[in-house]
């Protein structure tokens, strides 16, 4: 019988997906909130028979949180529910810039997420509850960020101050309730050893700490029935929650320096990896970048040809270790390089692998570089040695636009795009010739599309489910040649209402502005697409005008809507971001 109840925002990863897991139970109903759900969990919750519900929403959009709190209500029985939690976990980091460089969008959304998201949740849950006989507790995760300004991190470390600060008022307001059972209160973190130098006493206070955020849902507000209001600053321990940054979680990586009498006579590079994909993530270095494993107790020691050694371990197996995480958003100082020969051969040796791949790019030195995100969380830069004769560093060429759309990095939790070959040609065309599509978008040949498959200037691509491997969909960009003005011609999806047209819009965006470094990407709409239109407007684009009867479509003339976005409109989606 369910009578324990957890609602944790921000579990499609991090943090929020390993609280997830923590707090199923066999008497425990979690329900998780994000824009995407975490398979892991919900596999998880089937294997061990427990209950988890997902409620897909955007946190981002705070005018549709009373809504939100009506549908999870209705999985709770208040009748037999002997505690109720609230974990607000979700958060952005970004923007990460100097606040005159950040956009008002980016500023108005990070405030969304990490302040009147949590307060308006906060609100409606105690709003709610009053006057239930369960044990019930709000659990605001912060960070040390809150205590400790850094430049560059305006909205960050204000938006957790005034979360804590949120947090110490309600808690007083709910000690003048008399009979209040509801306990509110932070769990700090701490950020100083997040975003700078830890000292030399950081890894022994992490690794006294004491609780963790799931002991204090679980063991705290949950199975307390004694616990009344106000804060509680005992789970002191936890590393940076509000960005995910949870030592089971453990996606980050660090250094560890050997030390022999006199001069240091090697370095010794650690990576951190969650013990869920230890022994899968070992595997993968020595496979996929050529590592030989020369031994595994607890932590395995890796090795290159070239004797660099690389050890791997689980965080929890080694506390007390000084490590940052491999989270580029929220360490953009951390870095590992790889030196090779021959990018084009490790681009193909990756390519499949699971890695992320970005375009290669033109190094300062006329060298080549690229990046690499390996599954588990760590971040790799390869660099090649600059050739004899080397060109002077340039641009990002049409060949590396083309090209890099292709790789895994081009993918979301649930699609991806790869590049179209010859045997998707009869796809493509029964998807834009379907009756429910050929109305809004151009008829192209079958060798017309063959044409586009092997231009330069196009980006043609199938959308590939990555649950089962269907296809359902394509896309076409143009304009890669010169790069600032990407065109998207056409999208065309074959399963609409799932949202994989929305996904996709957002993975053409982070192309051409993170990887191709366009100034400006645009399309137009037929009159009377206003499905299309609706979703291209919530995406940022901007109308620029109307074409009058400017395409010609089934015997009749038809008007264009011209939409565009900015490079300085541009809002990274956490899908290479946090959990919201």
């Amino acid at each position: 019988m369910i009578v324990h109840y957890r609602i944790v925002t921000g579990v499609s990863r991090g943090i929020g997906a390993a609280l997830a897991e923590r707090l199923l139970g066999p008497d425990r109903l979690v329900i998780g909130i994000a824009r995407n759900d975490n398979e892991a969990v919900r596999a998880t919750a089937e294997a061990k028979g427990c209950g988890y519900r997902f409620v897909p929403f955007d946190l981002a959009d705070t005018t549709g949180i009373d809504g939100l709190m009506d549908e999870l209500f209705r999985s709770i029985d208040r009748g037999r529910a002997r505690s109720v939690a609230l974990v607000n976990n979700a958060a952005s980091l970004s923007p990460l810039r100097p606040i005159h460089a950040c956009t008002d969008r980016e500023i108005a959304g990070h405030y969304a997420v990490n302040l009147l998201a949590p307060v308006l949740l906060t609100k409606h849950f105690v709003g709610r509850t009053a006057g239930w006989n369960a044990v019930k507790s709000v659990v605001n995760v912060s960070s040390g960020s809150a205590e400790w300004p850094m430049a560059g991190m305006a909205p960050y470390c204000s938006s957790k101050a005034g979360l804590n600060a949120f947090t110490q008022c309600v808690a007083l307001e709910q000690q003048d309730v008399d009979n209040s059972r509801t306990r509110i209160r932070r769990l700090p973190g701490h950020g100083r050893d997040r975003h700078a130098a830890a000292g030399p006493d950081e890894p022994k206070r992490r690794a006294a700490g004491g609780g963790t955020v799931s002991r204090s849902v679980r063991g705290g507000a949950a199975d307390d029935p004694g616990t009344g209001g106000g804060t509680d600053r005992s789970a002191a321990g936890v590393e940076g929650g509000s960005s995910g940054l949870d030592q089971k979680a453990g996606r980050c990586g660090g250094g560890r320096i050997r030390m022999r009498s006199g001069p240091i006579q090697s370095l010794v590079l650690g990576i951190p990896v969650a013990k869920s994909d230890y022994d899968r993530a070992i595997d993968w270095y020595v496979g996929a970048l050529g590592f030989e494993l020369v031994w595994k107790k607890g932590v395995a020691q890796l090795r290159m040809p070239n004797g660099q050694k690389l050890l791997v371990f689980d965080p929890d197996d080694d506390p007390d270790s000084i490590w940052y995480a491999g989270d580029y958003e929220a360490h953009p100082h951390y870095s590992v390089q790889l030196v090779v020969g021959d990018l084009e051969k490790l681009t193909e040796r990756l390519t499949g692998s699971g890695a992320r791949l970005g375009p290669i790019l033109r190094g300062g030195g006329g060298g080549r570089d690229m990046r690499i995100d390996d599954p588990f969380g760590n971040r790799w830069w390869a660099i090649e040695d600059p050739k004899p004769n080397a060109a002077a560093p340039s641009p990002l060429d049409e060949f590396s636009r083309k090209s890099s759309f292709g790789r895994s990095g081009a993918a979301t939790d649930r699609i991806r795009l790869r590049p179209t070959g010859a045997g998707d040609l009869d796809f493509v065309v029964d998807a834009e010739t379907a009756e429910g599509s050929r109305p809004y978008v151009g008829q192209w040949t079958r060798e017309r599309h063959a044409e586009a498959i092997d231009d330069p200037d196009a980006m043609h691509a199938v959308i590939v489910r990555l649950g089962d491997g269907q296809r359902i969909g394509y896309v076409i960009a143009q304009g890669l040649r010169e790069g600032r003005s990407i065109e998207l011609k056409r999208l065309v999806v074959t399963e609409p209402g799932n949202g994989y047209g929305r996904e996709t819009v957002r993975l053409v965006k982070r192309l051409a502005f993170a990887e191709w470094r366009a100034r400006r990407l645009w399309l137009d709409v037929r009159a009377g697409n206003t499905r299309a239109e609706r979703l291209y407007r919530s995406e940022g684009f901007q109308i620029e005008g109307v074409l009058r009867d400017a395409d010609y479509a089934d015997g009749r003339y038809v008007s264009l809507a011209v939409l565009s976005m900015l490079a300085d409109e541009y809002v990274p989606e956490p899908a290479a971001g946090p959990a919201t």
